[in-house]
């Protein structure tokens, strides 16, 4: 009787503690910045929206001010939504605060390859760094340019033809000027088989990495659920089997074409050099991929969104294309180099900090002043007409789950600005794409 007793008490106190445990989880630290209300388990996961998150964030700013948290089950999310506070953590004290979380979905699908993403204390993220740090400096990008301009020929020309797809030709232009880059390989299809996998693996990899389909971060525990009862196993295995496919196709294709007298590209480089690199020849295949990854989708969208405000703003694209058309006329392309007397344009573009800003800010540049020069550009019949509210909700989708929020797919028209463009258009297509410029 006794040790039934004992057993009873012994069992109560068990459920007791792992109650008090279970009730902690999401509970907000004293020490952490102030945040939204929590509740049990679940923190603040609850009042997350599942789309457009950031705008929730900055509602929650006005509130709790420019540095607070969020309990996101048992991991602490703290949210920088003042410009002085970011310079302050992540600037001045980098050193402190410049590494990643751990991503376990990364991890699995990755194999532990994918530098982007890993902490700063990582083997594979130093290495990796070190491998493509060269190739974006502001005097390598400079060396660079003759590839966006070529393929922005491309871009003028397909739009020209076909201005209704003019999604698909932007797309294909940050893609081809990365691969090209990257691998020596130029896409010169819309609908080429390279993009068409590349559009199709880049939102499945947005999908998997998501804490919608696998909560593994938040709730750590389901690492150990076995494979036929984790759903999530069959997405990261099809990710998985995408990613690697399209990374190896570019890695064998940059080492069946080395040499021949042609420059060398980044990972004809690096192949070169990846034992001095410490680097292994999976290592740099995901080194490749992650600049295939980041150089596309991030400047296409981005240029999508600026034309899209621009045609909701007419006065300001008027305002644009006065003027470029002030300083290059309607006799030539408009060249990278173009860029600084046009402070105007400028302000339209400009980024924020990223790795490869030098790189990505050229591609922009390029594109976005080429684009203007060479068409008029108004909205279609879904739109309402000029300078109409923006409807961020109506105009965009967050199906990258952050990684890119991008335009929906909008009927723009879209007219050469005069004959003699056009002609100028036909006649770079035909230098650029017909020799060795």
């Amino acid at each position: 009787m006794g040790d039934a007793r004992l057993y009873t008490f012994a069992f109560v106190v068990g459920v007791a503690w792992l109650v008090v445990k279970l009730m902690r989880i999401g509970r907000r630290d004293r020490a952490l910045p102030p945040g939204p209300p929590t509740i049990p388990l679940l923190g603040n996961l609850h009042v997350l929206p599942r789309k457009f998150v950031f705008l929730k964030f900055s509602e929650w700013k006005k509130e709790y001010g420019g540095i607070y948290s969020l309990k996101l089950a048992n991991a602490t999310a703290i949210v920088l939504s003042d410009m002085r506070i970011v310079k302050e953590l992540l600037d001045d004290r980098s050193s402190e605060t410049s590494s990643r979380p751990y991503f376990y979905a990364l991890e699995v699908l990755a194999k532990g390859f994918f530098f982007v993403l890993a902490t700063s204390d990582n083997p594979v993220w130093r290495a990796s760094r070190k491998s493509i740090q060269p190739f974006f400096s502001v005097q390598a990008t400079d060396a660079h340019v003759r590839i966006m301009e070529r393929e922005s020929s491309v871009l003028l020309h397909d739009v020209l033809h076909n201005p209704n797809d003019l999604t698909s030709h932007i797309i294909r232009y940050t893609f081809s000027s990365i691969t090209d880059l990257a691998f020596g390989k130029r896409v010169l299809k819309p609908d080429s088989p390279e993009i068409l996998n590349f559009r199709s693996y880049i939102r499945t990899f947005a999908k998997a990495v998501s804490p919608e389909a696998a909560p593994v971060d938040l709730i750590p525990i389901l690492r150990y659920v076995p494979d036929f009862l984790a759903p999530w196993m069959k997405l990261w295995c099809e990710t998985q089997t995408q990613q690697r496919s399209l990374y190896f196709s570019f890695l064998d294709h940059a080492e069946r074409t080395t040499g021949g007298g042609k420059e060398k590209s980044i990972i004809q480089t690096t192949l070169e050099q990846r034992r001095e690199l410490g680097l292994t020849r999976e290592m740099v295949a995901y080194t490749g991929g992650a600049l295939l990854d980041a150089g596309t989708e991030t400047i296409a969208t981005t240029t999508r969104s600026l034309l899209l405000c621009l045609m909701s703003r007419p006065a300001c694209l008027k305002k644009a294309q006065e003027e470029i058309d002030d300083l290059i006329g309607d006799k030539r392309l408009p060249l990278a180099s173009d860029i600084d007397a046009l402070p105007y344009i400028q302000a339209l573009i400009k980024e924020r900090l990223c790795p490869g800003i030098h790189f990505a800010g050229t591609s922009l540049n390029v594109a976005v002043m080429r684009l203007i020069w060479a068409f008029d550009f108004s909205l279609g019949d879904d739109f309402s007409g000029a300078d109409r509210p923006w409807m961020l909700e109506d105009d965009y989708e967050d199906d990258m789950k952050g990684i890119a929020l991008a335009p929906k797919e909008y009927f723009c028209k879209v007219t050469p600005r005069s004959a003699e463009r056009a002609k100028v258009i036909e006649d770079c297509y035909n230098l650029y794409n017909n020799s060795d410029v």
